[in-house]
């Protein structure tokens, strides 16, 4: 089993305090228009500098206290025959998160926003969780953009309100087994596709001269992963997430780019998928042939 703790990230706001005061500082400095005094230029820049270490201060407290949260459940809960167990009853909901990660720019700025909901399919007190294997789907570029949606349980309980446990435990019926084919001219290649218990194998032939190479991709929703590419022959395997695995962190801070840091994953769980074989042409438009196919629990 598995275990990730996605905590908040002080040095990013250490870091950013430095470029806001530096900002501050130039601003204040150099482009305030000449006719007004030096020492009052001065003034104005350490009055912004000390805001924003206190804005900061306050920001990096919060994220400390978040961070003591998900230390504290780490040590209130044992995994033990597929189970979370925990040291006394909490109060929590069971149910689903979801979570939808992108890269935002405003000005010349360019930031990463979360935005997550909690779906609760039952609440109570309870004293252990049974790691069901559940539906989940995880489809996030490796910059972080994209969406997660993984079983949950968000503690309720006080001292560590809106803590979340969440966990994957894998099981895959892989519904695909045929051949692919792709050809430009004299350019051919082929791919049969062959499920396994965790994800797909492929094995491609390919005779080329014009082409620079075949590949074949997969996609999940709006996210594509190249698994292989060759000039001839080639054998590849792409494996879904294999092993049972929770996340602990707070509702507040845990982001798709967590998820995607920790799993090395970019593409995994349940629904439909699509896999393309491609030949990759120099200065003209590839050409590709999909195939669905699909992935349940």
């Amino acid at each position: 089993m598995k275990i990730i703790k996605a905590y908040g990230d002080v040095r990013r706001i250490k870091i950013l305090s430095v470029l806001i005061a530096l900002g501050a500082l130039l601003f204040v400095i150099i482009i305030i228009p000449q006719p007004i005094p030096l020492n009052i230029k001065i003034t104005l820049a350490l009055a912004v500098i000390i805001f924003d270490a206190l804005f900061i201060g306050i920001l990096i407290n919060k994220i400390r206290s978040v961070n003591k949260k998900i230390s504290k459940v780490e040590n209130i809960i044992k995994i033990d025959n597929g189970k979370i167990k925990f040291t006394k009853p909490l109060k929590a909901e069971m149910g689903y998160l979801n979570m939808w990660g992108k890269w935002v720019s405003t000005g010349n700025a360019t930031t990463y926003s979360t935005r997550r909901e909690f779906i609760a399919e039952k609440s109570g007190k309870f004293d252990s969780i049974e790691i069901k294997k559940k539906k989940f789907e995880i489809a996030i570029r490796k910059n972080g953009e994209g969406t997660a949606s993984l079983p949950c349980v968000k503690i309720a309980e006080d001292e560590l309100k809106d803590t979340v446990i969440c966990y994957i435990n894998p099981s895959y019926n892989v519904k695909i087994n045929g051949t692919i084919r792709v050809f430009k001219d004299t350019d051919y290649a082929e791919a049969e596709v062959k499920s396994t218990e965790s994800g797909i194998k492929l094995f491609i032939r390919a005779k080329i001269s014009k082409a620079r190479k075949a590949k074949v991709k997969i996609k999940y929703k709006d996210v594509e992963e190249l698994i292989g590419e060759t000039r001839d022959f080639g054998e590849f395997e792409y494996r879904f997430i294999d092993e049972p695995t929770i996340i602990i962190s707070t509702y507040d801070v845990i982001t798709p780019r967590d998820i995607i840091k920790n799993l090395n994953r970019s593409i995994s769980g349940h629904g439909k998928y699509k896999i393309s074989l491609v030949l990759d042409m120099p200065l003209r438009k590839d050409v590709e042939n999909s195939v669905d196919f699909e992935v349940s629990g």
